[in-house]
């Protein structure tokens, strides 16, 4: 009934120029604070944040959840890193969802969130105004074994040389399994199991934290830090192959969030940057381990109700 929960909020900074330490000292232009846990229907997670440029906009989308309630996905957006507009709901299931994932393909701008729950990869397709998101097609489906506990976890595509190559994460046996499937055709063509796949085991870098990111120093993978405990800190790797036959990384930097910030003292478990209008934009979410009762007092319905029907 003590046990703290981790509860998520969002913050977004800019910089003139691409560097990755001492993110929360750079200028905050945007916050989605962490709503009051003792509250049943406060918002308690506001959490990965992806940052879209289309034409002269900048789009955050990220999940929002309440206390008792699922994940759904909202948005805001700005034309000038200074006034933001009111959050809009952009997608919703009847199963929870986070992690929205927004890219350009072919002829317009979809998302590939985090569904897990339903045990599959969806792909959606955005309307002109990127204001809603219609179901286009079931990328990768899989079963939830007695040794999978999370399936599909913060999956995300990358087009490299005409291939598209999709990362995501089944934590099994306890451990965190980074998959990777190619396909020259995302719409049209199945995904394929990469040759070296998983290409990452293990709760330190096993989940990724956030898509791809194309900088100076190469392409770069975030990673989240789940070996301890959930959402505890992110770490980027640089890829130093990727092909159809062959994938390799190296740590380049670990443990982007410093606990010298009271706003990242918990952690986080996100991060997106993008360019706009001659700024490096940073998206990023900070954990705070909060007491909730609300969610304790459900978990201990929940479990006590399963005990005597069992």
């Amino acid at each position: 009934m003590f046990q703290k929960d981790e509860h998520f909020g969002i913050a977004i900074f800019e910089d003139n120029k691409l560097e990755f330490r001492d993110i929360g000292k750079k200028k905050e232009i945007y916050r989605k604070e962490i709503g009051n846990p003792l509250l049943p229907q406060s918002l308690m997670i506001q959490a990965d944040p992806f940052l879209f440029v289309k034409d002269d906009t900048l789009y955050l989308f990220y999940e929002s959840m309440r206390n008792g309630g699922k994940g759904i996905l909202q948005m805001v957006k700005t034309q000038d890193l200074t006034s933001w507009s009111q959050p809009i709901t952009v997608l919703a299931e009847p199963w929870h969802l986070s992690f929205p994932f927004v890219f350009s393909m072919d002829d317009g701008v979809y998302m590939i969130p985090e569904s897990e729950a339903c045990n599959e990869i969806r792909l959606y397709k955005a309307d002109d105004h990127l204001t809603s998101f219609t179901f286009v097609k079931t990328l990768l489906r899989q079963e939830r074994k007695d040794n999978i506990f999370f399936n599909y976890s913060d999956s995300h595509v990358f087009l490299k040389d005409g291939i598209w190559y999709l990362f995501t994460s089944v934590f099994y046996k306890w451990e965190y399994h980074l998959e990777l499937y190619c396909t020259d055709d995302l719409l049209r063509h199945p995904l394929q199991p990469h040759p070296q796949s998983p290409v990452c085991i293990g709760n330190r870098f096993g989940r990724c934290g956030g898509s791809l990111l194309r900088t100076n120093d190469g392409l770069l993978r975030v990673a989240q830090d789940c070996e301890h405990s959930y959402g505890a800190n992110v770490s980027l790797l640089r890829i130093k192959e990727l092909t159809p036959e062959r994938y390799a990384e190296e740590v380049m930097l670990e443990d982007v969030f410093h606990a010298t910030s009271s706003q990242t003292e918990d952690g986080g478990h996100q991060l997106h940057v993008v360019s706009y209008k001659g700024k490096f934009v940073y998206a990023t979410d900070f954990r705070k381990l909060k007491w909730c009762w609300f969610h304790r007092l459900t978990e201990l319905t929940r479990k006590v109700t399963s005990h005597f029907h069992a």
